[in-house]
């Protein structure tokens, strides 16, 4: 996947291409160099009794800093934009998160600066008329994290994000 998103990077700007004219024995148009990953996938679900437009709207998911609350973080705040697409949230001062895509029940981030590529889904899928499920997915690169600390790394992101899907689901429960 990272190199379909490199390449489509590449190819959808032109800068970031190196021509055979401007760099002798660059890589042709479009070619990603081979880059070791290790790619870790994480998902986590929480089940709702009410249909996705109400959950959506009990976690506050149009407004992009309110998933702070569940993680018990200190401030969100919105660097660059308004909540669309293109927008920046700086969480406690120090961690960028890009949103790079957005549905009526969703939002897709990145964080720009990542060592690990770090992306992040947060969606409320429905399910019936009457139930839906928040769906939260981390993906990331975890190549420069030590095999052997691999899993204790997934571990405590799992447990530190299903906690607040967990809160996320209460809340979304509630009366």
């Amino acid at each position: 996947m990272k190199r379909f998103l490199l390449a489509a990077l590449i190819t959808a700007t032109p800068a970031l291409a190196q021509s055979p004219a401007s760099a002798p024995g660059a890589p042709a148009r479009g070619a990603v160099p081979d880059v070791p990953h290790n790619w870790a996938t994480i998902v986590m679900t929480a089940n709702v009794n009410h249909s996705a437009d109400d959950a959506w709207k009990r976690i506050k998911g149009d407004d992009y800093c309110a998933f702070i609350t569940y993680l018990g973080m200190n401030s969100c705040v919105l660097t660059v934009g308004t909540g669309d697409v293109g927008t920046n949230r700086r969480l406690n001062g120090t961690i960028d998160e890009l949103m790079v895509s957005k549905t009526s029940h969703s939002y897709v981030y990145a964080q720009p600066t990542s060592a690990i590529f770090y992306h992040g889904t947060m969606a409320v899928e429905q399910v019936d008329a009457s139930h839906s499920r928040i769906v939260y997915t981390l993906l990331y690169d975890n190549a420069n994290i030590a095999p052997a600390d691999r899993p204790a790394e997934m571990d405590r992101r799992r447990g530190r994000f299903q906690a607040a899907i967990d809160k996320m689901a209460a809340a979304a429960n509630g009366p």
